[in-house]
Protein backbone atom coordinates (compact mmCIF):
# COMPACT_ATOMS: atom_id res chain seq x y z
CA UNK A 1 0.00 0.00 0.00
CA UNK A 2 1.27 3.37 -1.03
CA UNK A 3 1.81 6.25 1.96
CA UNK A 4 -0.69 7.91 -0.23
CA UNK A 5 -3.16 5.24 0.05
CA UNK A 6 -2.35 4.56 3.77
CA UNK A 7 -2.84 8.08 4.65
CA UNK A 8 -5.95 8.14 2.89
CA UNK A 9 -7.32 4.80 4.80
CA UNK A 10 -5.86 6.16 7.97
CA UNK A 11 -8.32 9.18 7.59
CA UNK A 12 -11.37 7.40 6.77
CA UNK A 13 -10.86 5.47 9.99
CA UNK A 14 -10.19 8.56 12.21
CA UNK A 15 -12.99 9.92 11.05
CA UNK A 16 -15.45 6.82 11.88
CA UNK A 17 -13.58 7.15 15.18
CA UNK A 18 -14.34 10.74 16.01
CA UNK A 19 -18.16 9.94 14.98
CA UNK A 20 -18.02 7.37 17.35
CA UNK A 21 -16.34 8.66 20.71
CA UNK A 22 -16.10 12.32 20.57
CA UNK A 23 -20.42 12.85 21.40
CA UNK A 24 -19.25 9.96 24.34
CA UNK A 25 -16.60 11.32 25.87
CA UNK A 26 -18.30 14.90 25.89
CA UNK A 27 -21.93 13.43 27.35
CA UNK A 28 -21.61 10.16 28.48
CA UNK A 29 -24.10 8.85 25.48
CA UNK A 30 -23.41 8.00 22.29
CA UNK A 31 -24.88 9.21 18.92
CA UNK A 32 -25.99 6.01 17.78
CA UNK A 33 -28.84 4.13 19.72
CA UNK A 34 -27.21 1.04 18.69
CA UNK A 35 -24.11 1.53 20.40
CA UNK A 36 -25.90 3.48 23.07
CA UNK A 37 -27.72 0.11 23.40
CA UNK A 38 -24.81 -1.83 23.53
CA UNK A 39 -23.03 0.19 26.01
CA UNK A 40 -26.00 0.61 28.28
CA UNK A 41 -25.89 -3.53 28.10
CA UNK A 42 -22.14 -3.97 28.92
CA UNK A 43 -22.47 -1.59 32.19
CA UNK A 44 -25.62 -3.42 33.08
CA UNK A 45 -23.79 -6.41 33.20
CA UNK A 46 -22.10 -8.02 36.40
CA UNK A 47 -18.27 -8.12 34.78
CA UNK A 48 -16.99 -5.09 36.14
CA UNK A 49 -14.26 -5.29 32.72
CA UNK A 50 -16.99 -2.86 31.05
CA UNK A 51 -17.43 -0.58 34.09
CA UNK A 52 -13.57 -0.71 34.87
CA UNK A 53 -12.63 0.36 31.39
CA UNK A 54 -15.13 3.04 30.78
CA UNK A 55 -13.81 4.75 34.64
CA UNK A 56 -10.08 4.77 33.38
CA UNK A 57 -10.60 7.06 30.42
CA UNK A 58 -11.84 9.29 33.43
CA UNK A 59 -14.43 10.94 31.36
CA UNK A 60 -16.95 10.94 34.34
CA UNK A 61 -14.25 12.53 36.57
CA UNK A 62 -12.64 14.98 35.03
CA UNK A 63 -13.25 18.10 32.50
CA UNK A 64 -12.92 16.48 28.98
CA UNK A 65 -14.05 19.69 27.10
CA UNK A 66 -10.11 20.20 26.16
CA UNK A 67 -10.71 17.61 23.50
CA UNK A 68 -11.53 18.56 20.63
CA UNK A 69 -12.40 16.79 17.43
CA UNK A 70 -9.47 17.43 15.16
CA UNK A 71 -6.86 16.19 18.53
CA UNK A 72 -9.04 13.21 18.47
CA UNK A 73 -8.74 12.74 14.53
CA UNK A 74 -5.18 13.78 14.76
CA UNK A 75 -4.61 11.08 17.49
CA UNK A 76 -6.14 8.24 16.03
CA UNK A 77 -4.69 8.70 12.72
CA UNK A 78 -0.99 9.46 13.81
CA UNK A 79 -1.58 5.84 15.77
CA UNK A 80 -2.10 4.48 12.12
CA UNK A 81 0.46 6.16 9.93
CA UNK A 82 3.40 6.56 12.10
CA UNK A 83 6.17 4.04 11.39
CA UNK A 84 8.01 2.21 14.20
CA UNK A 85 11.66 0.75 13.60
CA UNK A 86 11.53 -3.25 14.65
CA UNK A 87 13.93 -4.39 17.17
CA UNK A 88 13.72 -1.16 19.27
CA UNK A 89 16.67 -1.08 21.69
CA UNK A 90 18.98 1.79 23.31
CA UNK A 91 21.00 -1.15 25.19
CA UNK A 92 19.85 0.51 28.34
CA UNK A 93 16.26 0.00 28.89
CA UNK A 94 14.27 -3.23 29.76
CA UNK A 95 10.88 -3.11 28.09
CA UNK A 96 8.28 -5.13 29.89
CA UNK A 97 4.80 -5.29 28.46
CA UNK A 98 1.85 -6.60 29.60
CA UNK A 99 0.50 -9.14 27.50
CA UNK A 100 -3.42 -9.96 28.01
CA UNK A 101 -3.35 -13.40 26.20
CA UNK A 102 -7.23 -13.17 25.17
CA UNK A 103 -6.18 -9.97 22.86
CA UNK A 104 -4.57 -12.61 20.45
CA UNK A 105 -1.32 -14.38 19.12
CA UNK A 106 -0.86 -11.39 16.87
CA UNK A 107 -0.20 -8.90 19.95
CA UNK A 108 2.44 -10.96 21.05
CA UNK A 109 4.32 -11.53 17.56
CA UNK A 110 3.98 -7.44 17.54
CA UNK A 111 5.27 -7.13 20.97
CA UNK A 112 8.10 -9.45 19.68
CA UNK A 113 8.47 -7.80 16.16
CA UNK A 114 8.82 -4.16 17.68
CA UNK A 115 11.27 -4.62 21.10
CA UNK A 116 14.33 -6.54 21.01
CA UNK A 117 14.16 -9.15 23.84
CA UNK A 118 11.14 -7.69 25.49
CA UNK A 119 10.01 -8.88 29.02
CA UNK A 120 6.99 -10.47 28.65
CA UNK A 121 4.73 -10.62 31.61
CA UNK A 122 1.81 -13.23 30.56
CA UNK A 123 -2.12 -12.83 31.92
CA UNK A 124 -4.89 -14.51 30.47
CA UNK A 125 -6.92 -11.32 30.67
CA UNK A 126 -8.48 -8.68 28.18
CA UNK A 127 -7.17 -5.30 27.00
CA UNK A 128 -5.96 -3.19 30.30
CA UNK A 129 -7.90 -6.03 32.20
CA UNK A 130 -5.60 -6.02 35.25
CA UNK A 131 -4.97 -2.33 35.15
CA UNK A 132 -8.83 -1.91 35.20
CA UNK A 133 -9.74 -4.61 37.33
CA UNK A 134 -7.01 -5.76 39.03
CA UNK A 135 -5.24 -2.15 39.67
CA UNK A 136 -3.78 -3.51 43.14
CA UNK A 137 -2.06 -6.15 40.89
CA UNK A 138 -1.04 -4.06 38.23
CA UNK A 139 0.60 -1.53 40.85
CA UNK A 140 2.60 -4.53 42.69
CA UNK A 141 4.09 -5.88 39.12
CA UNK A 142 5.28 -2.47 38.44
CA UNK A 143 6.91 -2.26 41.93
CA UNK A 144 8.50 -5.58 41.55
CA UNK A 145 9.82 -4.52 37.82
CA UNK A 146 11.12 -1.28 39.24
CA UNK A 147 13.04 -2.41 42.59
Amino acid sequence: MTIMARKFKADMLAGIMVKVTYNFIHTGKYNSKLMQKRFKKQMDSPNPYNRAFVAMTGRDKYDMSFITKDSLKNQFKSDLITPLPEQIDNGETEIHVFYAKKMGEKYLERYNKYFKNPIIHEHDMRHEELLGVYPKEWCELVEKICI
